[in-house]
């Protein structure tokens, strides 16, 4: 995981494993990526806008 902070503003990037059971009852495991927006208002932390996206073909290095 990565945390950036500039001021009132926050970009937080990650890379997660999500382990799935399917309505069949199979399960997969996915590589994922995710990238969170955050300012800071009133005092408190608030997610403006997060994304998240399938990673294919990825080496295992966050950075290049």
């Amino acid at each position: 995981m990565r945390t950036m902070v500039n001021g009132n503003n926050a970009l937080v990037c990650s890379v997660q494993q999500w382990n799935i059971v399917v309505k069949d009852n199979s399960t997969m495991s996915l590589i994922m990526r995710q990238t969170d927006y955050l300012e800071k208002q009133d005092g408190e932390w608030k997610v403006l806008h997060k994304h998240t996206s399938n990673v294919q073909g990825w080496d295992g290095k966050i950075d290049e």
